[in-house]
C-alpha cells in the first residue's frame, strides 16, 4: 500500500421531509469531506449500500495523486478487479498524469435489483439517438429516464442558480417521461462542491458513479456515448473521449454499462434523428439555455448542430426548438463560424461536412476566410502581449 491513501468512511443515511441522502466521509490529505447522494424518499429503496459508487466518484484523484483507497464497507469484486487490474494500470501506462494505486475493499457479489433498463435523458443529439435505438422493439427497452444534478451541465445556463437549474431541468424530464410513457427518477449529488476538478476531465466517472449510487433499480445502464468509438483516444483532459475504455470496466455483477451510438458519429446519428419526429419538440444541444427554453441558437454547439441539419436540408422540422428564421438570416456568417470552429473532433467533422458541400455558398466560404483571417491576428496579438511581459 501506498504511504498516502484516500479513506473512503462507512456509508450512512441522513433524512429529511423530502429527501434522503447516502454518505460518506471521504478523508484526503487530513481533511474529510462527506460525499452524498441524494433521492425522494420514495426513491430511497433504490440506494446501493456499497462503496462502488464512492469509489468511482474519488478515482480521477486517487490516480492523479497516486493515492491507494481504503474502503470500510464492502465493494463489487467484478467492480474491484477491473478497475485494479484493468483500468487503473491501462491509465497509468499510457498517460502521464495518472498514477499507479491500489484499491482495498472487503468484496461482495450481487445485489437484488428490479433490473431496470436505464438512461439519462438531457434532450441532446446523444441522448435522444439512445431513446430511438431503445424502444419497445429493442433488445434492452428503455424502462427509466434518469437525470443527474452533476452541476457542471448547468454552468452556462443563463440567469439560474444551479439548484434552480435542476429542478427546471427535472420538469422538462417529467413531461417528457409522462408523454411517452416512461418511469423517470433525479438524483442530486455535491460531488462539484466536495470534489474539485475540470468537469471535462471526470464527466464520465461522474455519471457512472451516480448509476452506482442506485444498484438496486438498474441492471442495464445506456450511456450515451458523445463520439464514434473509431475516433477513441486516451486524453486525460476529456474522460468522454476513452469513454469505450472506462465504460464496460464499471460494470458490476448486477449492473451491466453498455456505450450507445458509439457505432455512429454525431453527424451520423442527426441525420437518422431527422426522422424521429419526437426530436422535432425535444432537441436541445444547447449550452446556454435550459431544457424548458428554446435552444439559443448562438453557442458553439448550437451553430454546430444547426450546420448539420443545414448541410441534410431538414431545417425547417424544428422551428418548435430553434429560431430558424434567425439562423437563415445570418446563415452565411453562422455557416462561416462552423466551418473555421474546428477546436474539437465533432467541431471538425462538421467543418469538414460543411466544405464537401456543393451547396455552400460563396458568401460563407468568404466570410470564413475573414474569420480565419482575425482569428490568427488575434492569436499574434495575444503571443507578442505574452513576449512583452516575459
Amino acid at each position: 500500500m501506498s504511504k498516502k491513501v484516500i479513506d473512503v468512511g462507512k456509508i450512512y443515511f441522513i433524512k429529511d421531509n423530502n429527501n434522503t441522502k447516502m454518505c460518506s466521509d471521504i478523508k484526503i490529505d487530513n481533511r474529510h469531506n462527506t460525499l452524498w447522494f441524494s433521492l425522494k424518499n420514495e426513491d430511497a429503496k433504490y440506494f446501493c449500500e456499497r462503496a462502488d459508487a464512492f469509489v468511482m466518484a474519488i478515482l480521477p484523484i486517487a490516480m492523479t495523486r497516486g493515492y491507494d483507497v481504503i474502503c470500510h464497507d464492502l465493494m463489487s469484486k467484478k467492480l474491484h478487479y477491473q478497475l485494479n487490474h484493468y483500468l487503473i494500470p491501462i491509465l497509468n501506462d499510457e498517460t502521464e498524469i495518472y498514477n499507479k494505486m491500489s484499491i482495498y475493499a472487503d468484496l461482495t457479489d450481487k445485489v437484488e435489483t428490479e433490473n431496470a433498463v436505464m438512461t439519462s435523458f438531457t434532450g441532446g443529439v446523444d441522448s435522444l439517438y439512445t431513446i430511438m435505438k431503445h424502444g419497445k422493439e429493442s433488445d434492452f427497452p428503455i424502462k427509466y429516464l434518469c437525470l443527474f444534478n452533476l452541476k457542471s451541465y448547468y454552468m452556462y445556463i443563463e440567469k439560474r442558480d444551479e439548484k434552480e437549474n435542476f429542478y427546471k431541468q427535472c420538469e422538462r424530464v417529467e413531461e417528457f417521461a409522462r408523454q411517452y410513457n416512461y418511469e423517470k427518477i433525479y438524483l442530486d449529488t455535491n460531488l462539484d462542491e466536495c470534489l474539485s476538478e475540470y468537469f471535462s476531465t471526470v464527466v464520465t466517472f461522474r455519471n457512472i458513479a451516480c448509476v452506482l449510487s442506485i444498484q438496486k433499480l438498474v441492471g442495464t445502464y445506456l450511456l450515451s456515448s458523445s463520439r464514434k468509438a473509431t475516433q477513441f483516444e486516451i486524453d486525460p483532459y476529456i474522460s468522454e473521449a476513452f469513454d469505450l475504455l472506462i465504460v464496460p470496466l464499471a460494470s458490476t455483477e448486477s449492473l451491466t454499462f453498455y456505450l450507445s451510438g458509439a457505432e455512429k458519429t454525431r453527424i451520423e446519428k442527426i441525420k437518422e434523428l431527422t426522422e424521429y419526429d419526437i426530436s422535432y419538440k425535444w432537441l436541445h444541444p444547447c449550452a446556454r439555455r435550459g431544457l424548458d427554453e428554446k435552444n439559443c441558437g448562438h453557442c458553439s454547439k448550437c451553430l454546430r448542430d444547426l450546420a448539420t441539419l443545414w448541410y441534410f436540408g431538414e431545417l425547417d422540422k424544428y422551428k418548435e426548438v430553434f429560431d430558424i428564421d434567425k439562423y437563415k438570416k445570418n446563415l452565411n456568417q453562422n455557416l462561416a463560424y462552423a466551418i473555421v470552429n474546428t477546436k474539437g473532433i465533432l467541431d471538425k467533422d462538421v467543418s469538414d461536412l460543411l466544405l464537401s458541400s456543393k451547396s455552400l455558398p460563396d458568401e460563407a466560404k468568404k466570410y470564413s476566410k475573414y474569420f480565419k483571417t482575425a482569428i490568427k491576428n488575434l492569436e499574434e496579438y495575444k503571443n507578442d502581449k505574452k513576449d512583452d511581459k516575459e
